[in-house]
């Protein structure tokens, strides 16, 4: 699956998700990012079940390796609108 790549500045009316581990947020993010690290969609995609699938949902992390994976998770669980942020957080 090919995912649309978007920069930060066009992200207006998605939910941006870093899905960086949790001491990497904390360290610091992108204004208004949601923390959903990779690792715990690795192991249920029941950590997103309060999510709306059809919302617009933008991922990073460092190098764009864990956002590509959590893109495939939540595709593969139905959401419908997943795109990569064009840079990662560093």
């Amino acid at each position: 699956m090919t995912y649309q790549i978007v920069a930060l500045e066009d992200v207006t009316d998605g939910i941006l998700l870093d899905v960086r581990e949790a001491a990497e947020y904390a360290a610091g993010c992108f204004d208004n990012a949601k923390n959903m690290p990779l690792s715990k969609l690795n192991i249920t995609i029941d950590v997103m079940q309060d999510y709306d699938k059809s919302q617009t949902y933008v991922l990073y992390c460092v190098h764009g390796m864990r956002a590509k994976n959590a893109a495939k998770i939540l595709d593969d669980a139905g959401f419908e609108d997943i795109r990569l942020l064009d840079r990662g957080y560093t």
